[in-house]
């Protein structure tokens, strides 16, 4: 049920994100995180870029790595859904700034006893990257965001095992899309 709610969600605000009756310069565009699939997840992101700025929303997830983790006893989840806006200037080329807001939900598993605690992560932010496009509308993003985490950052900490919740993300990585 939460998530066909999160499904639902996206779709509303992938609407809101694709203006009708765009202008001829305006775009719309979808775009996945190829690094999200290799860590067992998913990323799928669409918008439209106008007058500079290009906005976004998306959903992803993906198991955290444990060289990323401060604790490699616990199996770490995140699944969620967000959006960016970004200025580009004159270009939808180029480099770029923007903010940020996912809304997350990230499991915390210890590995020797299954104990999972399971607690949401808002997460806001900024970010800056680069867009590389082709003329044929195809396009490559290398970004990195700096977030703070607006939600329960206490420790984690059953059975002595503690695992501390981070209160500052710095995520980098790269987008592959196209765009109409």
């Amino acid at each position: 049920m939460n998530m066909q709610i999160g499904l639902i969600k996206l779709c509303v605000g992938l609407l809101l994100c694709i203006p009708f009756g765009a202008e001829a310069e305006d775009k719309i565009f979808v775009e996945l995180d190829p690094i999200a699939y290799a860590l067992n997840g998913y990323s799928l992101h669409a918008g439209t870029e106008m007058d500079g700025f290009r906005f976004q929303v998306g959903a992803f997830g993906l198991d955290i790595p444990d060289w990323a983790s401060n604790n490699a006893n616990y199996k770490v989840r995140q699944t969620g859904y967000g959006f960016k806006i970004d200025y580009f200037g004159d270009s939808d080329s180029g480099g770029f700034v923007g903010i940020e807001y996912g809304a997350t939900k990230v499991w915390y598993t210890l590995a020797t006893t299954n104990f999972t605690d399971t607690r949401p992560a808002n997460l806001a932010g900024i970010r800056i990257g680069y867009k590389y496009v082709n003329k044929s509308g195809f396009y490559v993003i290398p970004w990195v965001g700096v977030a703070k985490n607006i939600s329960d950052v206490s420790p984690i900490n059953p059975v002595g095992e503690k695992y501390n919740v981070s209160e500052y993300l710095i995520f980098p990585t790269i987008h592959l899309g196209v765009q109409f």
